[in-house]
C-alpha cells in the first residue's frame, strides 16, 4: 500500500519514533518567514486530519468512521486499548493494504462499467481487454514476438497521468512479449500510424502488488492512449 509520506513523517515524529533532521529547518539564508503562530488547538485539530486515513483510498463507510473516532477518544480519554498492540498493529496493516487494493479494483470497474454504458464503441477481448480504435493505421500489425515503437500515454482512472512518451519527446521501442498483457495486446490492434484507447484492469496490468517507486497504486486500471509509429517483425 502506498503511504502518504506526509502523515507518515508526522505520525512517527510525534510518537518520537524518528527525529526532524536540523537540516530540514527552516533557519537558512534566503528562507521565507515562518508562518504565524498557530493555536494549539488549531494544531491538535491540524495533527487530527494529517493522521487519520484518507476515506476515499480505503472506501471508509460512515460507520467505519465512527469507529475510529471512537478508538482515538478511547485513547486520548486513557482507555485501555488492544491487548496485544503489535499484533493488532500487523493485523492492521494487512487489512489496510488488502482494503486499498480491494478499492482500486472497485473504482476500475466503476469506471468500466460507465464507459461502457456512455461510449458504444468500446469492445472488449476474450482476455478482457477493453479498447476504442480511433485509427486502424496501415500496413501489417505486430504479432506477438514482435517489437514496435509507438508514443503513449498513461492515466489512472482519476485522471492522474503516470507515464507519457510525449513528454519526453521520443517514441518507446520495446519487444510485444515485454509489456504487461492488457498492452502488449493492445498494441497489436492497429497498424502503423494507428490510434487506439486501452483500458486494462488491474489483473492483465500490475496486478495487486505494488512495484517499488511505482507511481500505479496495486490493483489498479490503467487507461492508455497509443500511437502505432513503426512495426518491427521478428527477425
Amino acid at each position: 500500500m502506498r503511504l502518504n509520506t506526509g502523515k507518515t513523517l508526522l505520525a512517527l515524529a510525534a510518537s518520537g519514533l524518528i527525529t526532524l533532521s536540523a537540516s530540514a529547518q527552516p533557519n537558512q539564508p534566503n528562507q521565507p518567514a515562518p508562518p504565524a503562530p498557530i493555536s494549539d488547538a488549531q494544531l491538535m485539530q491540524d495533527y487530527g486530519w494529517l493522521v487519520a486515513p484518507d476515506p476515499d483510498q480505503l472506501g471508509i463507510t460512515e460507520e467505519e468512521k465512527a469507529a475510529f473516532l471512537k478508538g482515538v477518544e478511547a485513547h486520548l480519554n486513557g482507555e485501555a486499548g488492544p491487548a496485544d498492540p503489535q499484533a493488532s498493529w500487523q493485523q492492521l496493516q494487512q487489512h489496510l493494504s488488502e482494503r486499498f487494493v480491494k478499492n482500486n479494483k472497485q473504482k476500475g470497474a466503476a469506471y468500466i462499467a460507465d464507459l461502457k454504458k456512455t461510449n458504444p464503441k468500446i469492445k472488449k477481448t476474450e482476455d478482457g481487454l477493453y479498447y476504442e480504435i480511433i485509427e486502424e493505421g496501415t500496413g501489417p500489425k505486430a504479432g506477438p514476438n514482435d517489437t514496435v515503437k509507438v508514443n503513449y500515454k498513461g492515466t489512472l482512472v482519476d485522471g492522474t497521468e503516470f507515464d507519457s512518451s510525449y513528454k519526453r519527446g521520443t517514441p518507446a521501442v520495446f519487444p510485444v512479449a515485454n509489456v504487461v498483457p492488457g498492452f502488449g495486446e493492445g498494441v497489436q490492434l492497429i497498424g502503423k500510424g494507428g490510434k487506439v484507447m486501452l483500458y486494462i484492469p488491474s489483473e492483465l496490468a500490475y496486478g495487486d502488488n505494488a512495484r517499488p517507486n511505482s507511481p500505479i497504486p496495486p490493483g489498479s486500471t490503467l487507461i492508455f492512449e497509443v500511437e502505432m509509429v513503426e512495426v518491427n517483425p521478428q527477425q
